[in-house]
């Protein structure tokens, strides 16, 4: 092996002007990875903004013939006045809402595993517990999920 073959260069090529090169750069990068490394300062994640009002994230449900039933217990929900407990719903989705100590708690469903036709409220009163009746759109198909997809922190 000749001399400069053992570091990757050929015999006879002389290197010279490539110092020059390496210093024109200077730690800079050009073409397509300018910017590629140029991180600005590093940014602590956020959680997101909460809903309005304490999140409901704990609930029971069972599925029936006609009807999912999805039952809800807060303390103090006995003194609330079934006018104050409210029940939206769409073909997926269910959001059940009461005012309770001064703010609104929420339950927020969706996207439901299946379609529903209507949704109403029982209010269970003696056992701090309501009941959201949720009519199956077609009939008597069983429910082996409640949502399609798991919450994520809504």
């Amino acid at each position: 092996m000749a001399m400069g073959e053992a570091d990757g260069r050929k015999a006879g090529k002389s290197m010279e002007g490539t110092e020059k090169f390496d210093s024109k750069l200077d730690g800079q990068y050009t073409g397509t990875v300018t910017g590629h490394y140029r991180w600005g300062p590093k940014i602590e994640n956020k959680k997101a903004d909460p809903l309005p009002g304490p999140v409901i994230n704990e609930y029971a449900w069972a599925d029936g013939k006609r009807y999912v039933s999805v039952y809800v217990t807060l303390p103090g929900l006995d003194f609330v006045a079934d006018d104050a407990l409210f029940l939206s719903h769409e073909a997926r989705s269910a959001t059940f809402s009461c005012k309770l100590g001064g703010e609104r708690h929420t339950l927020k469903l969706e996207p439901l595993s299946h379609e529903i036709a209507n949704a109403k409220i029982v209010h269970k009163k003696g056992k701090d517990t309501v009941v959201l009746r949720l009519e199956k759109k077609d009939g008597a198909s069983s429910w082996t999920t409640l949502l399609s997809k798991p919450l994520r922190g809504k």
